[in-house]
């Protein structure tokens, strides 16, 4: 194996800092202007990018935009980096990209797409191999006082119509899945509570009490973190879909200030579907503050942190970028910038650490 050392494109820890400052080994963004995440114009621009080469281009996506164009006919990040690639090097038809991994519609954070059909294989089998570091923050529902580590079977597909996953208990027979007949798939992810903190709103009980979590993701599973954080009665907050509050409940402004909905499928229709042949469009996004979360259909659960091994020279390289300012619109502004600095004394420990692992050839 050569020793290769590990790059850092991170977002910077003042917002008082440039947008975005260039030096020999760092991109970054100040978390207040890191990326336009809350009011959006259906497309991608340089302020998006946290890095391109030849080979990929790593950006910020942000809350409620599609990853991947889907049956809603709504537009995707995926659809917007293509005309933006296609416009910026004046490309003739479409351009090639390389979808590699997903993020939650409703969540947001950092991906990488590939610019070629190589560097998409190779990136592709990184993540089968799971030779990539992806680490969230979200803020959940409830004190959780300890790390700790969540083992299960997800049952993915299935009829149910509201698309949610269901958590099973592992088995102490290794045939459950084939004797049952679903389709199980295993799924491990660690915790780590960084700081607690009490809703602004009028929530009684232990849902006014929050905790925001570092998520390690072990596995990459269709809402992995959603389903496991919400089995052992941690719901990430504005995650209806999986039992928790609504965000009009969590600002006080539903009666009782108790409003978890029964039919939790609602929050996730989004926009009426165009009939067969309709073009693709965007959702229309409010502008400004009161785009939060996209008419309250995001949810607090952003990857802030992504490693991958470039496809061509092998260098490990790590990019960051910090939850969106919306955030505050719901919780305190400076618990928001409290997060944003907590995430980043971590990852400074990560780096100090990776830093030092040799890289294997391949």
């Amino acid at each position: 194996s050569t020793r290769s050392q590990m790059r850092r494109f991170s977002f910077a820890p003042s917002a008082a800092r440039s947008s975005w400052t260039h030096t020999k080994r760092y991109f970054s963004a100040a978390p207040n202007e890191s990326s336009n995440q809350n009011a959006r114009n259906s497309s991608v621009s340089e302020n998006d990018i946290l890095y391109e080469d030849n080979h990929l281009i790593v950006l910020t996506k942000p809350p409620t935009v599609l990853t991947q164009a889907d049956e809603t006919n709504d537009e995707s990040l995926l659809d917007w980096t293509k005309s933006f690639i296609a416009k910026k090097y004046d490309k003739v038809g479409e351009a090639y990209l390389g979808l590699v991994h997903r993020i939650d519609r409703p969540c947001s954070g950092v991906i990488v797409f590939a610019k070629t059909s190589k560097a998409a294989n190779r990136l592709s089998k990184a993540f089968s191999d799971r030779n990539v570091d992806k680490k969230y923050v979200c803020v959940v529902h409830g004190h959780v006082k300890q790390a700790g580590r969540c083992h299960n079977l997800l049952k993915l597909g299935g009829p149910d119509k509201n698309n949610k996953v269901a958590v099973r208990a592992l088995p102490t027979n290794p045939s459950y899945g084939k004797v049952s007949g679903e389709k199980l798939v295993e799924a491990k992810l660690g915790y780590k509570p960084l700081l607690t903190f009490q809703l602004p709103g009028n929530v009684p009980g232990e849902r006014g009490v929050c905790t925001v979590l570092e998520i390690d993701l072990e596995t990459g599973r269709k809402h992995q973190i959603r389903a496991q954080l919400s089995h052992i009665g941690h719901p990430i907050c504005g995650d209806m879909k999986y039992n928790a509050l609504s965000w009009s409940a969590l600002d006080g402004k539903a009666e009782n200030g108790t409003d978890s909905v029964s039919a939790p499928a609602a929050a996730e229709k989004g926009p009426v579907k165009r009939g067969r042949g309709g073009k693709g469009r965007a959702r229309k996004v409010p502008e400004g503050e009161s785009g939060e979360f996209y008419n309250g259909k995001g949810i607090a659960l952003h990857a802030f942190s992504l490693t991958v091994p470039h496809p061509i020279t092998k260098e490990r390289m790590t990019f960051s970028a910090p939850v969106p300012s919306a955030w505050g619109s719901h919780f305190n502004p400076d618990i928001v910038s409290r997060i944003n600095e907590v995430i980043g004394q971590q990852k400074k420990k990560t780096d100090a650490v990776t830093t030092k692992i040799p890289v294997p050839t391949v």
